[in-house]
């Protein structure tokens, strides 16, 4: 997590397409978090579009301006997404691809985003993508509440150390971009494909139609 949060503040998405999603039940601190981050980044460097919005099909979409010149783009609930997620601009979003979106009055606005996606969620949804290019993206991370939060974490002590832990953050962060990747735990790997796996519907008719 680290690593992402230092990568959020480099204006690119080259070398490494990620897309981090938090998975957690509801009050276990994700909003929190996701608040966290956006004093950490600026208010200003961070845009709030849903990925109802963010995903559209529609060809006038607007909301993609939003990214623009943003380092960080926080989701709330996969599930108020359509029945099937659209991954193909969630790919282009997180691939250094040039974007097209629609504004108001003006011209269209041509630009690449390097806003990092970051989603958080009670649950995961159905999207029909095998490709590796969705694959390789995905990190989704358990993320669960700390006991007797309020007693344990001096909020105050650490809004001091903003400074020193976005430093840290930037050097993993740097460490990551040499070796084109960002550190994948046997948990975020485990979730990922249990996530892939679910819907992949071959695998799901070998997994109900196929014996040892």
């Amino acid at each position: 997590m680290k690593e992402f949060i230092g990568y959020c503040f480099y204006p690119s998405y080259e070398p490494i397409q990620c897309i981090f999603i938090l998975k957690g039940d509801g009050g276990d601190g994700k909003s929190k978090f996701s608040n966290f981050l956006k004093d950490l980044l600026g208010k200003e460097s961070v845009s709030h579009i849903g990925l109802k919005d963010l995903a559209s099909n529609k060809e006038n979409n607007f909301k993609l301006s939003e990214l623009f010149h943003k380092n960080l783009n926080i989701s709330a609930e996969l599930k108020d997404t359509p029945e099937n997620l659209n991954t193909a601009i969630l790919k282009q979003l997180s691939g250094n691809d040039s974007n097209n979106s629609s504004v108001k009055g003006q011209k269209d606005l041509d630009f690449i985003s390097y806003a990092k996606l970051l989603i958080h969620t009670n649950e995961l949804v159905t999207f029909r993508d095998t490709s590796k290019g969705w694959r390789r993206r995905i990190f989704i991370i358990d993320f669960h509440s700390i006991s007797n939060f309020e007693k344990t974490i001096d909020w105050s002590k650490i809004e001091k150390e903003y400074g020193a832990f976005v430093y840290q953050c930037i050097l993993l962060a740097n460490e990551a971009i040499k070796r084109k990747a960002l550190t994948s735990t046997d948990s975020i790997l485990n979730n990922r494909n249990e996530w892939i796996h679910s819907n992949d519907p071959l695998q799901s008719f070998i997994d109900e139609c196929c014996y040892e």
